[in-house]
């Protein structure tokens, strides 16, 4: 699935585990271990909507 160009370019932890259809810890785990990528701006942490293609791809190809 890809984003529509309109939306923004980055979700939060939340918003990522909807898109993805898992919980929020497993986000959570995922960014702690490095395999998704995420940054903080202040205390709010944000995942970017490439970094998520690029993990659903990845494992998609069986990574």
């Amino acid at each position: 699935m890809k984003f529509d160009e309109e939306e923004r370019g980055t979700l939060r932890p939340n918003e990522a585990a909807r898109w993805l259809g898992c919980s929020r810890d497993t986000i959570d785990r995922l960014c702690a271990s490095g395999e998704l990528k995420s940054f903080k701006i202040g205390t709010a942490r944000y995942i970017s909507a490439a970094e998520l293609e690029r993990f659903v791809a990845e494992r998609e190809q069986g990574g």
